[in-house]
Order: structure tokens, then sequence, then C-alpha cells
């Protein structure tokens, strides 16, 4: 099918000398000379941006306009080619959808455009919009010019005048953004062209910062509409000020499409916590109330595909009480129409997720995770406590990976503030080993920022991953036995099996011994209790021995510990913090490890050294340090009394960083101290190495605590309690 590419009204008007020639006498005249002179003949068609965009012609030998103008006419238009700055078919067609369901093809669509759309004002380009031209060139409104009118002007003057045309494209914000394109001489026109034929799939900006009209608004009502984005993107800016601390704007995907946000905050402020949330719609009604992606940072990326439809933009900052609040910011959306959005083959939630019944066998599975599916989620069955492994490969980019159950049966994998259902979590680089007990199980993968497709594979038995030789529940905890030996272990901590319980009775008052000797890394020791006797992975008390060692060169090959533990169940938990594999050498034994002395008051609450009724004076010496960072004092009174409290530690480089502090038992279980109206923190006296207080305290338990807030060297000290009525 031949397309008319050919005007004869324009090809006369740009051309005076040919103002008298018939229709007749122009076309002769068009095919015999202009096309050879390289004559304007259209103010839609560029022949030499087809020349420049389709290089495959030229590869062909076609050299003279006349063959590119019959390509163009006999296949081009057809083929959907780059040939205008003004009209392009996929554009237009995704721009309107009753062009979409009529089924147009893009010869119909170019005819349509010129019979009908250019009149009607309709967006044919991410270039062009002949509305947007109209109304920000005054001059162009002043002189009545017409649509129509208006696209030729730009064809012969706008163009080259470096004239705002588009929402997306402004050849001024083009330029002055990209200096290689100045450096490289390219003129007005030259710019259009390049956009067309590379900026837009180098994903350059070019388009104009938006000037938005008063506040956008922190509703979806009074937000700023960005407008649909066919092709290309859109740009804008304003300020966060007092009283002001959040706006919307909200913008039409007219196509599925990946989209790219970039936020950058311009101005300074006194509280740099400004957050930026893509919000979505998770029904029908007229609030956005899904937040698909968040990024807090000064400056904000969020990428990934999203289907057809309404988004939101949120961007909001919190303010210091007592300080004023100026914060510009300036805003890029970046929407590429793709085929598709990825089929999505796992739920989002423990209720949707992806059944596999019972794990016996090795399952591997492909899927992906993106802005519209945030997170995948399998089932699976365990009939028997078993090693299993999650091997996560393939992935473009890195994803979250979670073990977790539905403990309160809400359907749902909730985090800490209703309970510890995750209890594994690592990234896609290592994956997931380690042993669980009979039961149901959840396996999650969430996106990490940035969409990526994945490879599963869940196996029951651990190959790939060294073997768990301790569990990772209290429930699969090595169990010990009563203590009544040294016992000795060998394992690794990582994030693929980053926790190792261990589990031990102690059935008189016990200074045990703990010595961790780690191979080349830096686990977390804890020792704690399960008070409640539940299988829910909580330590209610726990007290933390050794944290993670940031200075890898400064990592200590053996650490040694000497706790007071009085009868009851106890767990030791060695954990990884760090993203690399860490061995590791355990010892627990009823005495203390060799050259230690003996911890004369307990490392926690429910192993405190019991004072019963304070009476009298109490004298207690003891000292923290490396070993036993901790040492807690349990008291009662029976009446109304003033408690005198006085520390007095021996001089040493890090006594400056020893205190205690006073506890009151609110809950009166005996065992969970907790800050109340009559709980004290007191530092020590630099220049006499002495804390003390006076309390008037009604009857009840209390606690004290002696602690340094350093712990690498060892303190002694002297503790003086007195009770007057």
């Amino acid at each position: 099918m031949n397309s008319n590419l050919l005007n004869l009204d324009y090809y006369r008007r740009v051309n005076p000398d040919l103002a008298n020639f018939t229709d007749e006498q122009a076309t002769q005249h068009f095919f015999n000379f202009g096309l050879r002179e390289g004559r304007d003949f259209s103010p839609v068609v560029d022949l030499d941006l087809y020349r420049a965009a389709n290089p495959d012609l030229a590869a062909v030998g076609f050299t003279e306009n006349r063959q590119f103008f019959d390509h163009l006419s006999n296949f081009g238009v057809g083929e959907g080619r780059l040939f205008s700055n003004t009209f392009h078919a996929d554009f237009y067609r995704a721009s309107h959808s009753d062009l979409i369901a009529i089924g147009f093809d893009n010869e119909q669509l170019f005819d349509h455009f010129l019979q009908f759309g250019i009149n009607e004002g309709r967006v044919a380009s991410n270039t062009f919009d002949i509305d947007f031209y109209l109304n920000s060139n005054p001059d162009l409104v002043a002189a009545g010019l017409d649509n129509r009118q208006g696209l030729n002007h730009f064809s012969r003057f706008g163009i080259n005048e470096g004239r705002i045309t588009s929402p997306q494209f402004d050849v001024g914000t083009y330029l002055g953004i990209h200096p290689d394109l100045v450096a490289a001489g390219l003129t007005s026109a030259q710019a259009f062209d390049h956009y067309q034929i590379f900026g837009f799939n180098e994903r350059r900006f070019a388009a104009p910062v938006l000037p938005v009209p008063g506040d956008p608004g922190d509703t979806i009502e009074t937000s700023f509409d960005l407008g649909t984005i066919v092709f290309g993107n859109r740009r804008f800016s304003d300020s966060l000020v007092t009283g002001d601390l959040r706006d919307i704007y909200q913008f039409t995907l007219a196509r599925p499409s990946a989209v790219n946000l970039d936020f950058t905050v311009q101005g300074v402020s006194i509280f740099e916590n400004t957050q930026v949330s893509l919000l979505g719609r998770s029904g029908d009604g007229p609030e956005f109330d899904e937040i698909l992606d968040t990024d807090g940072r000064l400056s904000a990326n969020i990428s990934g595909v999203l289907p057809a439809g309404t988004y939101g933009l949120s961007v909001r900052t919190n303010q210091r009480p007592g300080f004023e609040m100026f914060r510009e910011y300036e805003g890029s959306i970046l929407a590429t129409p793709v085929a598709g959005l990825p089929a999505d083959r796992a739920g989002n939630s423990a209720s949707a997720a992806r059944d596999l019944g019972v794990l016996t066998t090795v399952q591997t599975f492909n899927d992906d995770l993106g802005l519209f599916d945030t997170a995948d989620v399998y089932r699976f069955t365990l009939d028997a406590t078993t090693n299993i492994e999650a091997v996560i490969d393939g992935n473009s980019h890195n994803a979250i990976v979670e073990i977790a159950e539905d403990l309160n049966n809400n359907g749902e994998i909730d985090g800490p503030q209703v309970g510890p259902e995750i209890f594994a979590t690592a990234n896609s680089e290592s994956g997931l080993g380690f042993s669980l007990d009979a039961g149901t199980y959840f396996l999650r993968l969430r996106r990490d920022r940035v969409d990526t497709n994945y490879n599963l594979t869940l196996s029951p038995q651990a190959s790939r991953l060294p073997p768990d030789g301790a569990g990772n529940t209290l429930s699969s905890a090595l169990d010990l036995g009563v203590l009544s030996a040294g016992r000795s272990f060998s394992d690794t901590v990582s994030t693929a099996d980053g926790i190792d319980y261990y589990q031990f009775e102690i059935d008189t008052p016990t200074n045990v011994g703990i010595v961790l000797d780690s191979v080349g890394g830096s686990p977390v020791l804890a020792i704690g209790r399960n008070l409640n006797g539940g299988d829910d992975r909580v330590l209610e008390s726990i007290e933390i021995l050794q944290q993670h060692f940031r200075d890898i060169g400064n990592i200590p090959q053996q650490q040694a510990w000497s706790l007071s533990l009085t009868p009851g169940t106890y767990f030791a938990l060695v954990g990884s913090v760090a993203p690399i594999s860490v061995p590791y050498n355990l010892n627990i034994a009823p005495t203390p490890p060799p050259g230690l002395p003996p911890d004369g008051a307990g490392s926690s609450s429910d192993t405190a050294r019991n004072l019963d009724v304070l009476t009298g004076m109490e004298t207690f010496s003891d000292s923290i340090g490396v070993a036993d960072r901790t040492d807690y004092y349990r008291f009662v009174l029976d009446r109304p009394s003033t408690v005198d409290l006085l520390l007095e530690v021996a001089e040493n480089r890090f006594s400056n960083t020893t205190r205690f502090d006073f506890f009151t038992d609110a809950n009166a279980n005996n065992i969970a101290p907790e800050m109340g109206e009559s709980s004290r923190s007191i530092a020590l006296d630099f220049a006499t190495l002495r804390a003390e207080t006076s309390l008037a305290l009604d009857p009840g338990v209390y606690f004290v605590r002696v602690f340094n807030e350093i712990g690498d060297a060892n303190i002694n000290y002297e503790l003086n309690l007195s009770a007057t009525f």
C-alpha cells in the first residue's frame, strides 16, 4: 500500500517559486526535481531523519532521496519505522484507546492523523504536542494559529528556534543537561533527531520541569496530575516547607511500561528525612492505598515494570519541632512501553502461597519479582526433622530470601510486632540452609528495590550448603542434657545458616564457662532462657556475650566467659551477622574457663544475685569486663525505705565508661526488669570514680545492674547497698 507522503499545499507554501503551480505541476516538479534537490515537502515527514534512523537501508545501497521516499511510502510507514518528529504510529495508537478499539494498522493510523488527528489536536509523538506547543508559545496564540498551522510552524521554524514543544521533550533542556551534545555542535533540529534515534533508548533526560500551579496538595483530590505517559518522561519540581510537608502527584500509564523514577533533593534542611513513595490501588477506591515501593534517601531511584493504570507519587518529610523547614526537590518519571507483565506463578502472601505439599524431593521454580509483584511465597510441609536448603540463582539482581511460619494463622507473614514469624533471612547470593522440625513453613522471596528474575531450588537434602549440626529454632536446638561435664562442638554460621541453638540444663547454681573460638570471622554469641516453655523461638532473658567486630583485623580468635547461672533450661545461640561463612568451635562447661575468676553475680535479670529482703547494708566486690560484662543484683523491700547505692571502681583506662542502672520489677514477675518511674541510670564521676544515689522507694522487687559500656577490659568494683526506714 502506498502512503501519501507529499503535502502539495505545504510544498507550494514553503517553496515560493512554486506558489502558482497546479497540483499536477507541483507533483511533477516534486518527483522530477524537488526530491533530488532535498526540498521540504511535508510538516510531518523528514527524509533526513528516516535515513539516519534506518541504517539498514544505506547498508543495502540506498543513497538517493527518491529511494528513501519510495521505501517509506511502500514499506516504512506500514512497518512503523521512525520518520517524523511529530508522528509515531506506536505512540499514536497507545495514546488513543478509540484507535486501538478500531484496530487501525500503521498506515491507517498515519492517514487518520493527517486527515483528523492534527485538527483534533491529538498527540502523536513524545517530542511534539500541538496543544502544549501553542499554549507554551503565546506569540503563536496571538497570531491566531490553529492546530494545522501550528504544526506547519513547528516544522518550518519552531524546530530550528529551540521552542518548547512537549511536556516530555524540551530541546533546550536536552542540550542543557547533556554537554556532550553541545560539544558535538548539534543544532536544535539535530537534537530532536538525536533524541528520537539515540537519546530515548539511552534514557537521557529531556523533559522540561513542569510548572506546578500552587501546591500539589497532600491528597489525591488535590494532587498535581502529570498526565498520561506513553513514551518518554515527565519532570516536576516543588518544595516542602513548614506547614506543607507532603506533596502528592499522579500519573497515568497508557500501556504496561518499564518505569524509572529519579528523585533528588536540591535544598538543605535541618532534618534529613525525606521519603519518596510510589503508590498504587489495591481496589477501586479513590485513594491510593498500596505502597508499591519507597525510598527514603536524599537521592532516590525506584524502577520496575507496571501495568497500565493511574499511580500516585508521594513526597514527604518530617519536621523537627522548633526548626523551620525548606526543602526543594526535583523528580523525573521515565516510562518505556513493554509487551506485558511477567506471569506470576507464586502468591504474594501466606494465604495465597504456592503449595508444594510435603517436601520429599528437589523442586525447582522460575519466576519474577517486580514493582507490582514484590513477593513470591511458597508453602511446604516437612513430616520429620529435615536439613533443607534453598538456593537462588539465575537472578539479574539481588532478592531477599526468608523462611517463616504463620504463627497466628492470619494468612500473612508478619513482622516482629506480632511475633517473630520470620526466623531466617538471607540474600539470594547465599541462599538458606538449616534444620527444621516437622511442620508447615513458608519460603518468601522479596524484591529488593530492583525487578529481577530468579531460579529457586528447594531441596530436603542439604548438598550445596554446609550441613547444619545445630538447629535453627529452640525446638530443634542440639540438646546437651544436664551440663555435668564440658562439651565441645564445631560448626559454621553464615547468611545461609544464620543461627545455631544449643540447649542445656543446670540443676544446681553453677558458674558456667563458655569458650568460643571463631575461625576467620566474627559470630555473635548469646546465652538465654525460654522461660514460658513455648516453641516460639523467643528467649525472654538473654545475655549477649559477643557482638560482631567491625574491624576484621582485630577479631580475637578466642573469647571466654564465666557466667553465674541458677537452675533451669538455657540456650546458647551462635549467630552470623556478616555476609560470610564463619566456622567456629564452642565449648560449654560447668566450671569457669582456665584463668577466669568465678562470676559472683548473674549476667541477666533471672540469674541475678539474690539479696532477699534488704534490711541494712550489703557490700559486694566483683569485676566486669570481657568475660563477664554485666552483673545483676536483686533485692526486696518489705516496707517504704530509703535506699542508698554507692559504686566505686578501681582506676583503669576504661573505668570512666562504667555505670550502674537501677530498675523496678514493674510487672512483678521477678524476671524482667523494666524502666519505670523510679528507675535511674547513674554514670561514674570521672574525678572520684564513684557513682551514687539515694532513692525513696515503696515496697517491691528491685534490680541493680553494673556494666561497662565498652567491655574491652576487666574492671574491679565495690557495690554498697543500704536500706533505712
